[in-house]
């Protein structure tokens, strides 16, 4: 037409990605008024749970619609056998298995996992740590995913020997951090294993355990969790004095051929502080010290503040 300015494809294609942006807009919006209008009437039909479906399905953060959906489940629960009930959480098990794999990181979601096998009237504890496996597989650094195995496990733990299921788990992790150096969450959840380990085997676990740290150390220098692991092992190290200098010699060799490594500099820092503390150090000795803070700028000048801090307690010492 005369008069009007043509428009170019890329408008074209942001016109109509703008227009079915507004209509998906509108279609949420129009189910939240809904899913909210429904539970303000206190209504808890089946079709007020498929309300909940296909609102989660597009917004899986809404905790009050999932609290909702445990509602409308608990009165479809009243005058049920144990046998419907069973099947009803079956059910809505299946729902959450293909809703989590699209969202494993939604803490909603695992949160109402845990209601579901809480209120099973006979939950399958071990078909349940089989699952999460699995879904490790989507992303096995997942905290929340770690959060909910380690209620699993206590589960388990009410009908089977719980240095049994202890010490499977602990091999467990062994096998995650593995295959990923970086996974801090199966690091922390070996913290919380291996104080029941220690019980029966303190001298060998404790010589493995470094062992796997160094491992993980030299595969991957720039990596915080190994050494925050050996830092929270030296707690549970009677004679700390050898850590310590264990610590220093493994810092000191990775230096050799990781001169930059920023954990490596500061866990040598830290170790050789902790080796004199309360005693008086000597000049050369403080210019050691000085000289990895300066290093460490210089790596990581992010921190800057940081590293003055540990300047002036050195200029103290």
């Amino acid at each position: 037409m005369h008069g009007r300015t043509r428009k170019s494809k890329e408008e074209l294609e942001d016109s109509e990605y703008l227009d079915n942006q507004k209509q998906e807009i509108a279609r949420y919006r129009s189910k939240l008024d809904t899913v909210f209008q429904q539970r303000n009437e206190k209504r808890f039909t089946s079709d007020c749970l498929k309300s909940t479906s296909e609102l989660l399905n597009l917004n899986p953060e809404l905790n009050t619609v999932w609290n909702y959906r445990r509602e409308i489940l608990n009165e479809t629960f009243k005058g049920l056998s144990k046998e419907e009930k069973q099947q009803k959480l079956n059910d809505e098990l299946e729902y959450i298995n293909v809703s989590i794999k699209k969202n494993i990181k939604s803490y909603w979601m695992w949160n109402h996992r845990q209601w579901i096998l809480a209120n099973m009237p006979s939950p399958n504890w071990n078909q349940e740590a089989k699952l999460v496996d699995l879904l490790f597989k989507l992303d096995a650094t997942n905290f929340h995913g770690w959060d909910y195995r380690r209620y699993v496990m206590s589960k388990i733990q009410e009908t089977e020997d719980k240095k049994v299921v202890i010490n499977r788990e602990f091999l467990y992790t062994k096998k995650k951090i593995d295959q990923n150096f970086a996974n801090h969450s199966a690091w922390h959840y070996r913290s919380k294993l291996l104080p029941v380990i220690l019980e029966n085997e303190k001298e060998s676990t404790l010589s493995k355990e470094v062992e796997m740290i160094i491992q993980a150390i030299y595969s991957d220098p720039d990596d915080q969790n190994a050494w925050l692991y050996f830092d929270w092992l030296i707690g549970f190290e009677v004679e700390k004095t050898t850590m310590y200098n264990l610590g220093i010699d493994i810092a000191s060799e990775l230096l050799e051929l990781e001169p930059n490594s920023k954990y490596a500099l500061l866990s040598l820092l830290k170790y050789n502080l902790a080796l004199n503390e309360n005693e008086p150090i000597s000049p050369e000795t403080k210019k050691n010290y000085l000289e990895y803070i300066n290093r460490l700028r210089n790596i990581d000048s992010l921190r800057l503040g940081l590293y003055n801090d540990m300047e002036e307690n050195v200029m103290n010492l």
